[in-house]
């Protein structure tokens, strides 16, 4: 045997590891895919029951998940008075008034324009066939005070329209420049006046 018959089959050894090696790297390789893969299913599983499931704050149903915005409270409170009046209609809007309070500001607002703020509570309820929102009726909504003099109001704490039938509760802020009692005050909506506080 010469030294070159003694090679050749070193050489098919050889390339006969190199099958063998490139067939565990295939294997390798579709292992490696089908596992990505099935991450990839997996995901796109988890992704679509995730996405269906209930969220907290869309438990409208639940009277305990209401609104969890922080309520506004009155600094420096002056005077407070619950309110119990037969509902008033105007344009379609029917308001019930439910609490008086004047304080020299309130928590959530963030320009004072004044050195009190007379906020009214009120339950809004539309009685139309349309959609109506507070500014449309705003003009007919006044403090009045006892000297004849009105104040409109500022800024209105609820929605820019309620549907048909709907009803909300808000508040509606009435720059004051005095403290003034809120007996000697009554709220004009339309051509109705109530008064804030029996004398």
């Amino acid at each position: 045997m010469t030294q070159t018959e003694q090679q050749e089959p070193t050489k098919i050894e050889l390339e006969e590891d190199n099958e063998v090696l490139e067939t565990t790297q295939g294997r390798g390789k579709w292992l490696t895919l089908a596992g990505l893969f099935a991450l990839m299913i997996l995901g796109v599983i988890g992704w679509m029951l995730f996405s269906h499931l209930p969220r907290a704050e869309t438990l409208s149903d639940n009277p305990l998940a209401e609104d969890t915005k922080p309520v506004p409270s009155p600094v420096n409170l002056m005077e407070e008075v619950a309110l119990k009046t037969q509902p008033v209609t105007v344009q379609g809007l029917e308001f019930t008034l439910e609490k008086a309070q004047t304080a020299e500001s309130f928590s959530d607002l963030k320009k004072k324009s004044s050195p009190y703020t007379t906020r009214i509570y009120v339950k809004v309820r539309n009685t139309t066939q349309k959609p109506i929102g507070f500014q449309y009726v705003s003009s007919e909504v006044a403090l009045a005070l006892s000297n004849g003099k009105e104040i409109s109001p500022k800024f209105a704490g609820l929605p820019p329209e309620l549907l048909q039938g709907e009803t909300k509760e808000g508040y509606i802020d009435f720059p004051v420049d005095q403290q003034i009692s809120l007996g000697d005050i009554k709220l004009r909506i339309g051509t109705t006046l109530i008064p804030l506080k029996e004398k």
